[in-house]
């Protein structure tokens, strides 16, 4: 059975039997699978007897234009997936004309099916047609993606559903980051996505019209090395807090203006406690005025003024507080400033908070 999606566009309901006649095609679609119309807010649901095993299920709608909204959100996940399906048959051409492998086509199709889940869970619009061709470029005799060219397609893929993120307010956002971490194809994806997040929150932060971080991407982090690390220690950002005075429950009234390093934790097992361990292996002089963080035991100055963790979620922050507590190298520099270890999380709404 095949749903007639552009005959629901050009229906124009008159009276009930008109909605009877609807309700059985938006019934279909949901037993298909499609949810998108139930995003209608405050929309009851009409219910009719069992037909050939299936309840008749639908949305009651007094407006034309509510009608018209869920025909055309069911008209555009049938273009979705019809794009969705074109990628599949274009990755299949070249594997078969050899341009590329059929593990270079496994990993593109693994990011078009994320893209097409946060269009479908989460209202988004991802070009991912046009994303795949501006990045997909090797040529005849390349069978493999480059790393470069995968990099460059998720990199757009997570600036688009990022920008998209920011612009939802309140719980919804927070509940929107949650899913889209869930859907990354991988843990590093998630780190990364979860990253680029947390950037774009602390660049929005205004006092009085000025930034309160500020952040920059020609600022690289320093890699800590030298004897008595288990591993060399490279932070995934570095961020500088101005003094431009304290906000209320936000990060600043916890930590004072400063360079500090951070390090972005999504998912239970994203912590480790030796990479925290190491880390306080290389601060000197926690709590005193010239306390910091140096990258070797021969460094003679200060390379950041503190460490932040942030977690995805209050209970990941609450657990790796516990864990660095009880540890004999973290618990004396917990919270000390200059030169201590911050903990903070991402809350319900998506904003940072210190824990």
């Amino acid at each position: 059975m095949t749903t007639d999606f552009g005959g629901l566009l050009r229906i124009i309901l008159p009276g009930a039997s008109d909605l009877d006649r609807l309700l059985p095609r938006l019934r279909h679609e949901r037993w298909m699978g499609w949810t998108g119309w139930t995003e209608l807010p405050s929309r009851a649901l009409f219910t009719s007897p069992v037909a050939n095993g299936i309840p008749r299920v639908g949305v009651v709608e007094e407006t034309h234009k509510r009608l018209r909204c869920v025909a055309h959100r069911a008209e555009r996940s049938r273009l979705e997936t019809a794009g969705y399906n074109t990628v599949r048959g274009e990755l299949s051409r070249r594997v078969a004309s050899g341009d590329i492998d059929a593990g270079t086509a496994g990993l593109v199709v693994k990011w078009a099916e994320m893209a097409q889940a946060m269009e479908r869970e989460l209202n988004f619009t991802i070009d991912f047609t046009r994303h795949l061709a501006a990045n997909l470029k090797s040529g005849p005799g390349m069978v493999t993606i480059t790393s470069h060219e995968l990099s460059g397609l998720r990199n757009a893929i997570r600036e688009e559903a990022i920008r998209q993120l920011m612009q939802i307010k309140g719980k919804k956002r927070g509940e929107a980051l949650e899913r889209m971490l869930d859907l990354q194809p991988d843990n590093a994806s998630k780190g990364d996505l979860f990253k680029h997040y947390g950037r774009e929150v602390m660049k929005a932060k205004k006092v009085d019209g000025k930034p309160l971080y500020r952040m920059s991407d020609l600022d690289k982090p320093e890699t800590f090395g030298g004897t008595g690390l288990k591993n060399r220690r490279t932070p995934d950002d570095v961020v500088t807090i101005e003094d431009v005075g304290a906000i209320k429950e936000d990060v600043e009234e916890v930590l004072p203006p400063g360079h500090y390093m951070m390090e972005y934790k999504a998912g239970e097992e994203a912590f480790k406690i030796d990479q925290a361990e190491d880390y306080a292996k290389r601060s000197y002089g926690a709590g005193t005025k010239d306390g910091g963080f140096r990258t070797t035991p021969q460094s003679k100055t200060n390379a950041y003024d503190g460490l932040i963790y942030v977690f995805s979620t209050k209970k990941d922050a609450d657990d790796a507080y516990k864990l660095m507590r009880d540890n004999k190298l973290t618990k004396g520099i917990l919270d000390k400033h200059p030169g201590g270890i911050h903990i903070v999380y991402v809350n319900e709404s998506g904003e940072i908070r210190p824990r």
